[in-house]
């Protein structure tokens, strides 16, 4: 019984000392600056944890209910209010400093999904890719419906037109040109207008194709002049 005794009353000590710890780690004033996990905060909140190879989280919970849970950063005297918070299907939001209107949005993504959206210290932003080469570099497609102004455009192409000027290229006939003219309303290789309207333009291929056009009128142009040449010199032989 004695023993029993002793072992309740050491088990009521070290909670009270294993308390007395817990509690020391944190600090909760009726002003001035709060601290959990450190008795010593430098901020208004600041949350410590030791040496646990966990990060430190502080979580906004919302068990029930609509409306999603969110964190709000508010400035009284700038009247200016801004609310990171959660939504129906796994949404993640910004909202703007008057909470109308969403700027910034992010889907619920599967487990284990690549990272969508990667900002380098150096000011690179890689949307699809975590090494941007670039101030915005891009692995996929994009779609802007309105202008893009820049100073420069350098496109990547797999082929480029100098096989025009190869021997064996087979340069129609003009007289085919015609025809084809003729028959569909736009030029050989060229999309007609009804493609481009429904499909767009690939500002590569159509570069290119345009140089191939180019360089096939050069050839016929080279051509014009040799026959032009023989025909001034048929000339001035039946003249002598």
């Amino acid at each position: 019984m004695k023993k029993l005794a002793y072992i309740f009353s050491a088990m009521v000590l070290f909670a009270f000392l294993f308390n007395a710890t817990t509690q020391a780690q944190n600090i909760f004033p009726a002003t001035g600056k709060v601290g959990i996990g450190t008795v010593t905060p430098l901020y208004e909140l600041q949350v410590t944890t030791g040496n646990t190879g966990a990060a430190t989280s502080i979580t906004v919970e919302k068990v029930a209910g609509a409306g999603g849970a969110q964190f709000i950063m508010k400035d009284v005297a700038q009247n200016i209010e801004w609310r990171f918070k959660s939504a129906a299907g796994g949404l993640f939001k910004i909202r703007d400093n008057v909470h109308t209107s969403d700027v910034v949005v992010f889907e619920a993504v599967p487990a284990n999904a690549a990272t969508a959206l990667y900002l380098k210290a150096n000011g690179n932003l890689g949307i699809g890719t975590t090494n941007p080469l670039a101030k915005l570099s891009v692995n996929g497609t994009g779609t802007f419906n309105g202008k893009v102004k820049c100073t420069e455009i350098e496109v990547l192409t797999a082929a480029f037109p100098d096989y025009v000027f190869k021997a064996g290229y087979n340069l129609r006939p003009l007289s085919e040109v015609e025809s084809f003219i003729n028959l569909n309303k736009h030029l050989p290789d060229v999309p007609s207008e009804a493609t481009v309207l429904a499909n767009g333009l690939n500002l590569g291929e159509m570069n290119t194709t345009l140089l191939q056009k180019v360089e096939e009128l050069t050839l016929y142009m080279i051509q014009l002049q040799k026959d032009n040449d023989a025909l001034k010199t048929r000339i001035s032989n039946l003249e002598k």
